[in-house]
């Protein structure tokens, strides 16, 4: 499989995956949020467990601190098992980690500064096994970073200009040195 194809696929998961959850939560859902419980924690935090699917279970758990959220998980495809978990800080986003294909192993974590995505792992596999880095510049693509023979070392790598593909660096050989470049 090419660069650019892969590239196509990983992005269609996530497109689709995030549609999943954008009509999850836009489907009238939130409108019907049924508060299943609120229960005071021996660190002081707060628990909080929601029915935001309004199915009569629990699909949606938030910890919190006085006022601040600090973590939330979200069963999205309402089977019992969380799919999306985020962690806060500061009122901010800090951590994204989502199974993509609901098989209970979680494949994409998501990493932020100051709500601004600064780098994403993933399984582009589904394996559980990340495989794939992802770097952000002020929240845009900068580089891509693949393993593509499963050593936990990346050999493809994809720089990216003003959103686009600019050039691709690849170690066919699996020593830690770049063979060819296309531009």
């Amino acid at each position: 499989m090419t660069v650019r194809a892969h590239i196509y696929i990983v992005n269609t998961i996530h497109f689709f995956t995030f549609c999943f959850f954008a009509l999850f939560l836009l489907s009238g859902c939130a409108s019907k949020s049924v508060k299943s419980g609120q229960e005071k924690l021996p660190d002081g935090m707060t628990l909080e467990t929601l029915d935001v699917g309004g199915l009569g279970k629990t699909d949606t758990w938030r910890w919190s601190q006085g006022d601040r959220l600090i973590r939330e998980e979200i069963d999205l495809n309402r089977d019992g098992r969380v799919d999306l978990k985020k962690t806060y800080s500061e009122g901010l986003i800090e951590t994204l980690t989502m199974d993509l294909d609901f098989d209970g192993t979680f494949d994409l974590t998501e990493y932020f500064s100051k709500g601004k995505r600064v780098r994403a792992e993933s399984s582009h596999h589904f394996s559980g096994q990340i495989d794939t880095w992802r770097y952000y510049e002020n929240g845009n693509l900068n580089r891509v970073e693949r393993d593509s023979n499963q050593d936990n070392k990346a050999d493809i790598w994809m720089y990216f200009e003003d959103g686009k593909l600019a050039r691709t660096a690849k170690d066919f050989n699996f020593d830690g040195v770049v063979d060819s470049w296309e531009e």
